[in-house]
């Protein structure tokens, strides 16, 4: 048996986390916990900070990153470094402590609901609804952030909470959901067909390459293409990276 902080520990130690990025509060069973897994803590100055680094992290890894904020004002500082990956479609998984279950609704120092806060900048929000659920909700936050258009998840822990039994719930990673995109649905062959022969006809064809390009990992075909057939290719922000800036055919940013 185990308590929620120790579970959710050995859960990012399944999907062989390495980083955790914060700015530490008050829930020692955390921290425990994850130095007991070997999983370091790279401290930032403030919560927005520990969220922009757990974006880039996640960027550059492809891989998901998870962050935490201290129940309060620190939530709600970590909201303003979770913004830019909503946008950007970086798998952050923030877990945020809450107030404490035993003096919730009594005015306590702090006590805030958070999850509004988050809600228009998460694919998932919840609070963990039993102890025993911990690897469970950790698991599905996980699937979520890296599948479809990636993007950050959000798990409320009530302070409490992190130090109460868990059970023995089986600690295992789902392997196709430590990384993104998990998976890239194939294009009907007939579309691509019918795409090539847009671009073999067309007089002045330009290709705009977005995030897309990006997350699979394309750049290689892309600039391929673009040679073979003498094809221009520009970028949206996001799509920066889909073409080397200094190849003879990027046009460079047209849009956001």
């Amino acid at each position: 048996m185990g308590s929620v902080a120790q579970v959710m520990a050995q859960t990012l130690k399944a999907y062989d986390t390495k980083h955790f990025f914060l700015l530490t509060g008050g829930d020692q069973d955390l921290w425990i916990a994850l130095r007991d897994a070997d999983i370091q803590m790279v401290l930032a100055r403030s919560e927005r900070s520990a969220a922009y680094m757990a974006d880039a992290y996640a960027r550059l890894t492809r891989k998901p990153a998870f962050t935490y904020g201290q129940f309060g004002p620190g939530a709600a500082v970590m909201v303003g470094g979770i913004v830019d990956p909503y946008w950007a479609g970086a798998p952050v998984i923030v877990i945020t402590s809450s107030s404490n279950t035993m003096t919730r609704y009594k005015s306590e120092y702090q006590e805030l609901d958070q999850k509004p806060l988050f809600q228009p900048i998460t694919k998932m929000n919840v609070e963990l609804p039993r102890p025993d659920r911990a690897a469970e909700i950790l698991r599905s936050a996980i699937r979520a952030a890296v599948t479809g258009n990636p993007g950050p998840v959000h798990i409320d822990v009530p302070m409490d909470v992190f130090g109460a039994d868990a059970g023995d719930p089986p600690i295992y990673a789902e392997p196709r959901f430590a990384q993104y995109p998990p998976m890239r649905p194939s294009p009907n062959q007939d579309d691509i067909e019918k795409a090539c022969k847009l671009l073999v006809e067309a007089d002045r064809p330009v290709a705009v390459a977005g995030m897309g390009v990006v997350a699979s990992q394309a750049w290689d075909e892309l600039t391929e293409l673009s040679e073979s057939l003498g094809l221009p290719v520009a970028t949206t922000m996001g799509g920066k990276g889909s073409i080397a800036e200094t190849h003879s055919n990027s046009v460079g940013i047209v849009g956001r």
